[in-house]
């Protein structure tokens, strides 16, 4: 992974963090609620690369 694309997706999960906590899920209990949306983010931020890259 280039480092642009590192730098991006750790962007994404701190922003996704940020919201769980936020919301005051950061609490023991919630993590299962803290993994999915991560797995949401990682997945959300994989469809925004094109097609060619994906492969890769």
């Amino acid at each position: 992974m280039d480092e642009r694309r590192q730098s991006e997706l750790e962007n994404k999960l701190r922003a996704t963090l940020r919201e769980h906590q936020h919301e005051g899920l950061n609490m023991i209990g919630n993590s299962e609620e803290l993994v999915h949306r991560l797995v949401r983010a990682v997945s959300e931020w994989i469809e925004d690369r094109p097609v060619y890259q994906r492969s890769a």
